[in-house]
């Protein structure tokens, strides 16, 4: 699950997911000092992968047949971003 959600369908669409994770990775980095940030998400929520990929996160792969979700299994993809390719893009 992504670390937030907007609920709110009139919410949706305005850039607040992105922000929000350009914060969160953000605060991963300069403020924790982490050398990676991971994501796990479903395949099926193609609003979720599309938003890792906007924030600049790599696709590094699928976990096939990871969770069972209304009767069926699901690919759960990985996205990925290392501290040295961020910073390159965010200092001053």
């Amino acid at each position: 699950m992504p670390p937030f959600f907007i609920g709110e369908w009139r919410y949706r669409s305005q850039g607040r997911g992105l922000e929000a994770l350009r914060l969160l990775v953000a605060y991963a980095f300069e403020g924790l000092n982490l050398h990676r940030v991971e994501a796990l998400v479903l395949a099926d929520n193609t609003i979720a992968n599309r938003l890792f990929k906007k924030a600049g996160l790599t696709h590094e792969g699928v976990r096939r047949s990871v969770i069972w979700k209304k009767g069926k299994w699901v690919d759960l993809e990985v996205w990925g971003l290392l501290a040295q390719d961020w910073y390159p893009r965010h200092e001053s």
